[in-house]
Order: structure tokens, then C-alpha cells, then sequence
């Protein structure tokens, strides 16, 4: 069973305005909803906000039917947050790469920066790539 992801078109731009919301700064050179131009958009608290930022940013978001809410979590540097992922969504995607490395779910942004240099996967190693990438996902401390 294949569960559709979030998309995104311009992953320069949703950076960007996951930037903003991180440190109140705008990093867009135009204002949000009439706001000062150096001021950042309001961190959304429903989808429909979501929705209205990443189109103003030309983000270029699909959000799946399924997804109905939206919870927004705050690091600090004191706190190691660990995110887990959505147990469904993980076994789905285990299944899927065992079954053909290729349709592993790189973001599209990879190939802008390693074009045909991508991982080469396949069924020997896509799993340990994939726990690596979990891994990383889950304790990424961005910045």
C-alpha cells in the first residue's frame, strides 16, 4: 500500500519559511499579509494557514486528504527532541524499497545537487541507507 506523501515543489522555499517561523526573521524580500518586510509570517497553527504561507512563498505544497491536523514542535538547544515517524507510513515505505530500491523517496532537491550522483540502492543496501536516513530524521538538530 502506497500512502501519499506531503509534497514539495520549491524546497529552497519551504527552507526558507521554515527559517522564518525558527527565527522571527523574513527571509523573503517581500512583506507577509501587510506585515514590516523584516518580520516573519505567524508560525501557522491550522492547515489553512499552512496552506496561505507556502503559497505566498512559492513553496508549492500538496498536502494528502488524510492529513487533517497540524502540530508544530519547538527545539531548543537544551532539549534533544526525537521525532518519531508515523508507524504506517514507515512500514509502507520498508515494503515498498525492499521490494524495488529505485522507488526509494529521495526529495526532489537531491538531484539539484548530486544530480545523476544519487545513492546507488539497491537491495543490499537500500534498508541500512533507509534506517540511516530515519535516524538522521528523527535526531536532526537543524541549523
Amino acid at each position: 500500500m502506497t500512502i501519499q506523501r506531503v509534497e514539495i515543489k520549491n524546497w529552497k522555499n519551504w527552507g526558507d519559511l521554515v527559517k522564518s517561523w525558527a527565527t522571527g526573521r523574513n527571509y523573503f524580500n517581500k512583506p507577509y499579509a501587510g506585515q514590516p518586510l523584516d518580520q516573519a509570517p505567524p508560525v501557522p497553527s491550522t492547515l489553512d494557514e499552512l496552506q496561505a504561507q507556502c503559497e505566498w512563498a512559492e513553496a508549492g505544497i500538496t498536502i494528502p486528504a488524510r492529513i487533517t491536523a497540524l502540530q508544530i514542535v519547538y527545539g531548543d538547544e537544551g532539549t534533544l527532541l526525537i521525532r518519531l515517524p508515523a508507524k504506517a507510513m514507515l512500514i509502507a515505505t520498508e515494503r515498498a524499497i525492499e521490494a524495488d530500491p529505485k522507488a526509494y523517496p529521495l526529495p526532489t532537491f537531491y538531484d539539484d545537487f548530486w544530480g545523476d550522483q544519487r545513492p546507488y540502492l539497491d537491495r543490499d543496501n537500500v534498508m541500512r541507507f533507509h534506517a540511516s536516513r530515519i535516524g538522521d530524521y528523527t535526531i536532526a538538530q537543524c541549523g
